[in-house]
């Protein structure tokens, strides 16, 4: 018997401060589109960041790792050990671009959901590599539509999460967190870093954006069954 103790979940995980601008907006996205209640089965739950939204269901999580509050771990690439017609909700966030096999997991998502179940969740578009080497896909618009369509889905509604701005702003931050790891000019690096907030403060109050479709930072999405 396996008994290696779960991974902790970190109070950031959970804790809004401390969310990127990605993370705030699938959050926003999730408490637009998701039922009121509900049987759900969250896949790829993790840290379950989300768990304010997703605890007011009667929740299985799973995962393909031990993390705290996982109630089983599952081979993602692989047929769901879940009956056909189960679940009133599938929640997926930021799991697609971790699952090779993708297209099936789409399949077997839409095969445990009652009819009229819904499939809600996002991934992923502008974000550089992570949770190494499970990081395979970036989606678009288009390829979920596809994916979602040939599984059976129907009234589909894919939303573009984040503006140009905030694209602009996590390619900026993501060069500034090189630049201090490098350990050199430190305080010269800090200035310029706090000359580009002020860049992006200027922008917020120059240019109100809206979602971008062609630059986005993820997408959320909704598919009902």
């Amino acid at each position: 018997m396996d008994m290696t103790p779960p991974k902790p979940v970190s109070k950031k995980a959970r804790d809004k401060n401390h969310w990127t601008i990605l993370r705030k907006q699938q959050y926003e996205f999730l408490k637009r589109r998701l039922p009121l209640a509900g049987k759900a089965l969250d896949v790829g739950a993790g840290p379950q960041q989300f768990l304010e939204l997703t605890k007011r269901f009667d929740l299985t999580a799973i995962d393909i790792q031990l993390f705290e509050g996982i109630d089983q771990i599952v081979d993602l690439e692989k047929r769901l050990p879940f009956a056909d017609n189960l679940f009133d909700v599938v929640i997926s966030t930021n799991t697609f671009e971790h699952i090779h096999n993708v297209d099936r997991l789409v399949q077997e998502s839409f095969r445990v959901l009652k009819t009229g179940g819904v499939l809600v969740g996002s991934t992923p578009f502008f974000l550089p590599l992570h949770q190494e080497p499970y990081d395979f896909w970036r989606f678009t618009i288009y390829e979920l539509e596809k994916m979602f369509k040939e599984a059976g889905f129907r009234d589909l509604k894919i939303e573009p999460l984040g503006t140009a701005r905030d694209a602009y702003y996590q390619a900026s931050y993501h060069f500034f967190v090189k630049l201090y790891d490098a350990k050199r000019y430190y305080l010269i690096v800090k200035i310029l870093w706090n000359m580009q907030k002020l860049i992006f403060w200027l922008f917020n109050w120059l240019y109100r954006t809206n979602a971008s479709q062609r630059s986005p930072l993820g997408y959320g999405f909704y598919a009902k069954k």
